[in-house]
């Protein structure tokens, strides 16, 4: 069996589903970008890998208006550096065009968006040996690039998410942490269509912190408000919990609160839901702290939970979701990992209904 996990999972055009993430393709090597299609009932139609000799992670897919798919990640070189590497394929998976971006240091690219253009806005962070800066591209539809560019850096900065705004300008969603303390706060940074810096906005809560995913909630025409989820460390133990914010189009705060089962829990992805509410995903630790099940965290438009769900794989290990996105039928598609068996990853995606009921799974999963 292969080591697989699933980072990122669409709703496709045709109703069934689209997951990437990574595949250890020989069982021993490296890993591969995999590229799944699914129908709506989960069942797969067709599987592709991308990649060199090396390990190449998928981080994020979107599908695309031309009916193909855009996948970023990361891709490690011969010379113990990384780059981006973004790959464009058809509608049945086939390679259109790949590209790698980057220099001697670790680039890596975690969100990748298409914008009203028809172009792409890309971002994730570059390591050098002291520091790390979040960096964002803006790429054509050829994956020419635009613009590239790089923020922060004077401490330890890294991006998880990226969405257009409805300005033309773009929103990136991260952390800062302090060299001096330790201690790290979300981080959001609001762009310019040219890539300036409009505004920097940090938030802390307790001792660590970040943001892991932001999405739109537009207001009116040209208004633009914000919902981000992350999670909080509170204290030295570890002690983790879900944060949710609602900032307004200039990063000021409406409301915000810690939300989910309590501690030790922590979310990677939100989406909107029909309602006006979210939808949030990452895990929980189990009862005993001896294995992670992935968590699913139903919340109201001011950040209040409605409920919470946590789902288990076949054997006692460190089940996470690192994707949630509301479906066209009013329920959910959930893409991660789960523990199949020995010290083996196993791709999990999950459907459920608008309550978080199981309607669909696939291996791994109970």
């Amino acid at each position: 069996m292969n080591d697989e996990c699933a980072n990122s999972v669409r709703e496709t055009a045709d109703g069934g589903y689209i997951a990437a993430g990574y595949v250890n393709s020989d069982g021993v090597g490296n890993y591969d970008f995999i590229l799944k299609k699914l129908d709506l009932y989960g069942i797969e139609e067709w599987s592709r890998t991308y990649g060199g000799g090396l390990n190449d992670v998928a981080y994020s897919v979107v599908q695309t208006a031309d009916g193909g798919y855009i996948i970023a990640g990361g891709a490690e070189t011969v010379t113990d550096s990384g780059q981006v590497y973004i790959v464009k394929t058809g509608a049945d998976g086939a390679v259109e065009w790949e590209r790698t971006y980057g220099g001697p240091d670790w680039d890596v690219a975690r969100s990748i968006r298409q914008t009203a253009d028809g172009g792409y806005i890309v971002a994730g962070y570059s390591d050098s040996t002291a520091l790390s800066s979040i960096r964002v591209l803006r790429l054509d539809a050829d994956g020419d690039s635009i613009w590239e560019r790089t923020y922060g850096g004077v401490d330890f900065d890294r991006a998880y998410a990226v969405e257009e705004t409805a300005d033309g300008g773009f929103i990136v969603a991260g952390a800062t942490e302090f060299f001096s303390t330790g201690c790290s706060q979300m981080c959001l940074l609001k762009l310019y269509s040219n890539g300036d810096e409009e505004w920097t906005k940090r938030y802390a809560t307790g001792d660590r912190n970040e943001a892991r995913d932001i999405m739109n909630v537009a207001t009116n025409g040209t208004m633009q408000d914000f919902a981000v989820a992350g999670f909080a460390e509170w204290d030295a133990s570890g002690s983790s919990g879900i944060l949710v914010k609602g900032l307004d189009g200039d990063g000021t705060e409406l409301w915000a609160g810690p939300v989910g089962p309590g501690s030790y829990c922590r979310a990677y992805s939100i989406d909107r839901t029909g309602d006006g509410g979210y939808i949030l995903t990452g895990y929980q630790w189990s009862d005993d702290y001896d294995s992670r099940n992935i968590l699913l965290v139903k919340v109201d438009g001011r950040g209040t939970t409605i409920w919470t769900r946590e789902f288990n794989g076949l054997a006692n290990g460190p089940d996470e979701a690192y994707e949630v996105r509301a479906t066209s039928d009013g329920g959910y598609i959930i893409a991660g990992k789960a523990w199949f068996e020995d010290t083996k990853n196993n791709m999990a995606i999950i459907k459920t209904d608008g309550y978080g009921e199981i309607s669909g799974v696939r291996e791994g999963i109970e």
